[in-house]
């Protein structure tokens, strides 16, 4: 039980953070930040650029997976 109610309070301090991102380095103004969608928002704040992400053509991971099986 207490895990989870860590593991809770570490993803509303994740939300805080990306709020507090918003607000002050991209000079949101706090009253159109909060009229948008929450999650959506948070999916915006949280996006990484393309250099950080690892991008698998779907087509070549499933050749890769028949391949060592």
């Amino acid at each position: 039980m207490r895990r989870h109610i860590n593991e809770l309070t570490n993803k509303l301090e994740e939300f805080d953070y990306n709020a507090q991102q918003a607000l002050i380095n991209l000079h949101i103004p706090p009253d159109e930040y909060f009229e948008q969608d929450f999650y959506r928002m948070n999916q915006v704040l949280a996006a990484r650029p393309e250099k950080d992400r690892m991008v698998v053509d779907p087509l070549e991971f499933l050749k890769q997976v028949r391949g060592s099986g």
